[in-house]
């Protein structure tokens, strides 16, 4: 179980199968997808799983403080897991769009 997962079950936030995946999905990833990105890994494991389904989760984490929405200037907003104890800023390659974490 990861950390979204245990959060959701904390705050008595109902886990559907497809959002159990989209958390997945957000929780192993190791860069700062959008949605797109996070639709497409999702949608690999779930043919089912809309990108609606993915915006609508991705909002609801968000307001639960699960997730943090990034917003880094390119017209895209990018995620990554919430964790108080590891609290970071961001610095944002202009030329490759890359994300260093520090």
């Amino acid at each position: 179980m990861n950390n979204i997962e245990k959060a959701c079950i904390e705050k008595n936030l109902k886990l559907t199968s497809q959002r159990k995946i989209i958390a997945e999905v957000l929780s192993n990833s190791t860069d700062h997808p959008d949605v797109e990105a996070l639709y497409f890994r999702a949608n690999k494991i779930d043919s089912k799983i809309s990108i609606a389904t993915v915006y609508r989760t991705l909002n609801l984490f968000e307001q639960y403080g699960l997730i943090k929405k990034l917003e880094i200037g390119e017209g895209k907003a990018r995620y990554e897991e919430f964790k108080k104890a590891n609290e970071h800023f961001h610095l944002v390659d202009i030329e490759t769009g890359d994300i260093i974490e520090f």
